[in-house]
């Protein structure tokens, strides 16, 4: 948040004592706190910065807009109790659910998230005391539309793993005419990231290699869509 502080300091000092003595006194007795909220403001910023460029955040992004056609936000959160907040402006709760599904499925292990919706307010009143039991019923109805469950074709997409000397790892990607761009990626034992963007129409086998990296985990993003299922086989 922008602070004029020369303003905030003559807006809480009385009329009769808005003099210049007084009030570069006033300075000099807030230059420790603006100096704080300076630096804070420029610790947030960075902050932000970094969370919203990191690449989990980035594959998250496409990831939704992908499946669902929708952006989404995501901002860093402190661990208490949230790690990350996601925010966007859905309209309808099917795909609010299918969102939720993809953000549980990718999202880091062990990272926790607070989902708010832009479209979405509550409002409670107290009235008079009421006490009454309600029972609800809700179902769905179909104006035309019929959805039918289809067997998916499965695509794998198959990578060798070896050393390269004494340089880092090697992946050989093996695959067939992509219908769509696929991520693989991998994770090293020092936290470092490896993405690799294999485009649609994409065949191999190919090798890509990486400088010093320890191998920790690999994966492949997305898994699915509404037409195939992505398998992924390390050998």
């Amino acid at each position: 948040m922008n602070i004029n502080w020369k303003k905030w300091i003559l807006e809480r000092l009385p009329f009769s004592l808005r003099v210049n003595r007084i009030y570069v006194f006033c300075l000099l007795l807030t230059l420790p706190v603006r100096q704080l909220h300076s630096s804070f403001a420029r610790w947030s910023k960075k902050l932000k910065g970094k969370a919203g460029a990191s690449v989990q955040v980035c594959m998250l992004k496409k990831i939704i807009y992908d499946e669902i056609g929708s952006n989404i936000e995501i901002d860093e959160g402190d661990g208490k109790p949230y790690d990350f907040i996601v925010r966007t402006s859905l309209d309808n709760l099917d795909g609010e659910r299918r969102m939720i599904a993809l953000l549980d499925r990718y999202k880091a292990a062990g990272k926790s998230y607070m989902y708010v919706n832009e479209l979405v307010s509550y409002e409670g009143l107290w009235g008079e005391h009421v006490c009454e039991i309600c029972e609800y019923s809700a179902e769905w109805t179909s104006d035309g539309w019929v959805c039918e469950l289809r067997q998916k074709e499965i695509i794998t997409i198959e990578v060798d793993t070896y050393y390269w000397g004494d340089k880092g790892m090697a992946l050989s990607i093996t695959s067939s005419g992509l219908p769509r761009a696929i991520f693989v990626y991998a994770t090293g034992y020092g936290g470092g990231e490896w993405v690799i963007e294999l485009p649609a129409g994409y065949t191999g086998p190919r090798t890509f290699r990486h400088n010093d990296f320890d191998l920790a985990r690999l994966g492949i993003s997305p898994r699915e869509d509404i037409n195939y299922i992505y398998q992924l086989k390390a050998n």
